[in-house]
């Protein structure tokens, strides 16, 4: 890895990966000679600083010209470089993707610090969703409980039976109401707190920049 370069909410690792072919001339005469090896020309590929630069190039290949003394065995090496990067979204980190960093030097103390404070901000975004949720399947499971025994008492019409359940549904329907009103509260609240969370995060990972050479 070479930069490290984390705008507009992404975080790029750029690195080369390299590759290196050798050609073995062998002059087996008793006079000079000179040799043109035609190399493959790839795209995205890039001939490395230390390869001897070439005579000329074609669409298709590079030409290199070597001189060969009588009875010279000589080597060529070719090495060449393509770019790469590996990309993460920041809002999509997570604490071992920032050890990782840490640990390849990617980062420094700084940054750390700033990716974990976003880290903290998933998480307690991950709570307060986690407690909707269960708010959620509360009220929902106190609604389908009303409406059974809104059922019950319809079946059971006019008889003892449904003057005793009349009582006991009106007990427990103010509790439950009771209920469902600290539930909605507290989804109302949860929901302010996640839009909060979440524009803090946004802004914060909107925020980051960093360009750092290796």
């Amino acid at each position: 890895v070479f930069l490290v370069r984390a705008q507009k909410g992404v975080f790029g690792a750029h690195y080369y990966r390299s590759e290196k072919k050798t050609y073995t001339l062998v002059n087996q005469t008793d006079k000079k000679r000179t040799v043109y090896i035609e190399h493959p020309l790839r795209e995205g590929w890039a001939l490395s600083s230390d390869t001897q630069a070439p005579a000329s190039k074609t669409v298709n290949y590079y030409r290199f010209r070597i001189e060969l003394e009588p009875r010279e065995t000589k080597e060529f090496p070719v090495n060449e470089t393509q770019a790469l990067m590996d990309s993460y979204q920041i809002s999509n980190l997570s604490s071992r993707d920032v050890e990782l960093f840490v640990s390849s030097n990617y980062i420094d103390a700084a940054i750390k610090a700033e990716l974990e404070k976003l880290i903290d901000l998933k998480v307690k975004i991950a709570k307060a969703q986690g407690q909707l949720e269960r708010l959620e399947q509360e009220a929902e499971e106190i609604s389908d409980d009303q409406k059974r025994l809104r059922d019950n008492i319809s079946t059971l019409k006019n008889t003892n039976e449904a003057k005793q359940l009349v009582t006991r549904y009106i007990a427990k329907a103010g509790e439950q109401e009771t209920r469902l009103e600290a539930i909605a509260k507290e989804k109302r609240e949860l929901q302010t707190e996640v839009s909060q969370l979440t524009g803090e995060l946004g802004a914060a990972v909107r925020a980051l920049n960093l360009e750092r050479k290796l």
